[in-house]
């Protein structure tokens, strides 16, 4: 039942607070230089590193990247990725998915997970 609440949570917040703005996908490809390409990539399917690959990110259901080990709690979110529930993760990874093993506090800044969605949506 917890995990259904989180998940409820996070679809309202989404859509109630959505992204700020559109973002800017070569800051955001800097903020993804900076926070996430040290355990993540964005090349094609089964490149992974410590954290699954993040190409083609948007539109995929959450812990299903192929070749990589999810947490159970990730896989327990349900989630299918889209800007909004990548907006509202990276505000506090822990907050979805507790016993997630994303080691990442969060980016705080609407503005810089706005540039970092419209940089992972950018990659084809």
């Amino acid at each position: 039942m917890r995990t259904r609440l989180s998940v409820l949570t996070l679809l309202f917040s989404s859509l109630a607070f959505g992204i700020a703005h559109a973002g800017d996908a070569e800051n955001g490809a800097d903020l993804f230089d900076e926070h996430c390409a040290e355990c993540h990539s964005v090349a094609p399917a089964g490149r992974n590193k410590k954290g699954p690959t993040l190409y083609h990110v948007i539109g995929r259901k959450a812990g299903t990247a192929p070749g990589f080990e999810y947490s159970p709690s990730l896989i327990a979110t349900g989630l299918t990725w889209s800007p909004g529930s990548i907006d509202y993760y990276l505000i506090d990874p822990k907050k979805v998915a507790a016993q997630g093993k994303m080691k990442f506090d969060g980016l705080k800044r609407p503005s810089d997970r706005a540039d970092l969605v419209a940089y992972l949506a950018s990659i084809k």
